[in-house]
């Protein structure tokens, strides 16, 4: 077990750190607290030194990491067929002397293919992937793009989902339903996807006047100037946490949601919110005029109390929890490291892992 003087650099996906807005993407800044409220439950107690990986290093910086006994890359979508929001180049990674470790990343890409033509900087990432004593990951489609390029990886869900300090099940909450979007459709930014969540936030508002929509970015405001928001981090925190149901095109309000136990209903217009679906037994509808006229009926469904479509997200959720908890304890201590040094509990580990998160059946 480490003492107190074990030092660990913990790089965030936000930038400066430790003030109100730390990030112009508050689902970073979900990512990053939830983190700190896993450590702060671990058995080893210890106080990481926070960096960032959304901007490019000094040499200060480099040399305080080196100065710790091991650095975990907390996740956010890292991996892309072109790189979007990592300002690490090869040379910065290639400066990191110390073991390191992947934690919750994820491949984000367009549904229904797979890019197999990726760019320069994303190629040195994944060629850089390959030291790390260990990738956890946060969906099961991040680990089937990095197994093609032969790099193995652990699905262990995302932080945010165990951001709450317990889950129990899932159930309608008290206050109105709450609605999250996004402005900037990624890889899908075509004129039907547009179209269909105008059309989501048309119908929320219509059927729910005195609802909410959440302002997870400052673009969002775009899409919802004139309707009722929550915008900072502390109001949707409580939305979410009290909302009756969520309607959701972002992965992490929607997450987050659901780490409190209220109902959602994710539309999907990228392998995001798809695979975290795939992931956890529930049904991700397309962000199409057809997938939202589906997702529409499943919102009144369960806002008619009907919440059998989600029974197999219970289950899943408390083991990723768990999994989260056990991934990030194994790298502070160093007890994934003792295990890859006897083979035999390695293995035992793994079978344990893989019969818990990535044997489910698609109807269990």
């Amino acid at each position: 077990m480490p003492s107190y003087e074990t030092k660990v650099a913990l790089l965030l996906p936000a930038e400066n750190l430790g003030i109100e807005m730390p990030s112009t993407n508050l689902g970073n800044r979900m990512i990053c607290e939830a983190t700190r409220r896993i450590i702060e439950r671990l058995p080893v107690h210890f106080k990481p030194e926070e960096f960032t990986f959304l901007r490019k290093p000094n040499g200060e910086e480099l040399d305080r990491i080196n100065a710790c006994d091991r650095a975990i890359f907390v996740g956010t979508n890292i991996f892309q067929p072109q790189a979007v929001g990592w300002r690490w180049r090869a040379q910065d990674l290639g400066q990191i002397k110390i073991p390191y470790s992947l934690y919750g990343v994820g491949y984000s890409g367009p549904l229904g293919r797979v890019p197999l033509r990726i760019c320069r900087e994303t190629r040195d990432l994944v060629e850089w992937s390959r030291g790390g004593s260990s990738i956890g990951v946060r969906d099961p489609q991040t680990v089937r793009w990095l197994k093609l390029f032969g790099v193995n990886s652990e699905l262990v869900g995302c932080p945010v989902l165990a951001y709450p300090d317990t889950f129990t099940d899932i159930s309608i909450g008290k206050n109105t339903p709450v609605l999250a979007i996004r402005e900037i459709l990624l890889h899908n930014p075509g004129e039907g996807p547009k179209q269909a969540q105008q059309d989501l936030i048309d119908w929320f508002f219509e059927k729910y006047p005195d609802g909410r929509s959440v302002v997870q970015s400052p673009e969002d405001l775009k899409l919802v100037h004139d309707r009722p928001i929550v915008a900072t981090f502390e109001e949707i925190i409580r939305e979410l946490s009290r909302a009756r149901f969520v309607v959701s095109t972002r992965l992490h309000a929607g997450m987050l949601a659901l780490a409190f136990g209220r109902p959602v209903v994710f539309l999907a217009h990228d392998t995001r919110v798809a695979s975290f679906c795939e992931m956890i037994g529930v049904k991700a509808y397309p962000l199409t005029s057809e997938g939202l006229r589906k997702a529409l009926k499943a919102a009144q469904k369960i806002d008619r109390g009907d919440l059998s479509e989600l029974k197999p997200a219970v289950e899943r959720v408390r083991l990723l929890v768990r999994r989260l908890h056990e991934f990030l304890n194994e790298e502070i201590t160093g007890s994934r490291e003792n295990m890859m040094r006897h083979p035999s509990r390695a293995l035992t580990a793994l079978r344990r892992a893989r019969a818990r998160l990535l044997e489910w059946g698609p109807e269990s």
